[in-house]
């Protein structure tokens, strides 16, 4: 676990795959967040300011992930593909 996150992190330094990167680092930064919220109160800053970072990155990054949440409308309503209709 601890090789993935070295690997990430790497990955977010060099500006290559940040994408990937957030995606696959997005899960661990929620349970660093809700271990200090339930478990340690007293580290909860440190949670905080992991996923503050986190979410800093991923509204930089914002424009990969949109097509992932944008709605396609067709107009006979029965398959959309993207770019199609």
């Amino acid at each position: 676990m601890y090789a993935s996150q070295v690997v990430m992190g790497v990955m977010l330094l060099s500006g290559r795959f940040v994408a990937l990167a957030l995606v696959v680092l997005a899960p661990i930064t929620v349970n660093i967040l809700l271990y200090d919220l339930f478990l340690n109160p007293s580290g909860l800053l440190i949670g905080t300011l992991v996923s503050a970072l986190h979410a800093g990155l991923f509204y930089a990054n914002r424009q990969v992930f949109l097509p992932f949440v944008k709605l396609n409308i067709c107009r006979n309503f029965i398959l959309c593909w993207p770019g199609g209709d």
